[in-house]
């Protein structure tokens, strides 16, 4: 990651997760009367909204967890901040702003958020027919869930 100024990526990440949910909800409204109305919206968010370097060695990460270093480290080292660190922010900020639209409009349909680990792509190894692969955890987060006390 080579971005240097955080402002830019925290916004469009926080923007266009609410525009995409404020879509979401307009249309939904729209199709209240209709057969197939929609239900749901799943939100890709990353382990990076979840794993925190702040819990101790052998912590075991659940839904309930959420990175509270990334944001706090982007807010003090500003322009000085690793691209790593951007992103990791921006993607708590963002799954921080999907939850909040969530409580404040009551919006009418569920909501789940994926949190995959980091995933290697396919290695192609001696031809087609012989790929290696790598396993990968992830954690999913539904409405159901606690969401972050600072949203």
């Amino acid at each position: 990651m080579s971005e240097t100024d955080p402002a830019p990526m925290m916004r469009a990440a926080v923007q266009g997760t609410t525009s995409l949910l404020a879509s979401a909800l307009a249309e939904s409204m729209r199709e209240l009367g209709r057969v197939d109305p929609l239900t749901s919206v799943v939100f890709m968010s990353t382990i990076s909204a979840v794993f925190s370097p702040s819990k101790p060695a052998g912590h075991v990460f659940t839904e309930v967890d959420w990175n509270d270093v990334a944001e706090q480290e982007v807010r003090r080292l500003g322009r000085n901040s690793p691209g790593y660190v951007i992103y990791q922010a921006s993607k708590t900020a963002a799954e921080t702003a999907f939850w909040r639209f969530g409580r404040e409009t009551g919006a009418g349909f569920g909501m789940t958020a994926l949190c995959p680990a980091y995933v290697t792509p396919f290695s192609a190894i001696r031809g087609p027919r012989r790929l290696k692969t790598y396993p990968a955890l992830s954690l999913a987060r539904r409405s159901t869930s606690q969401s972050p006390s600072q949203a």
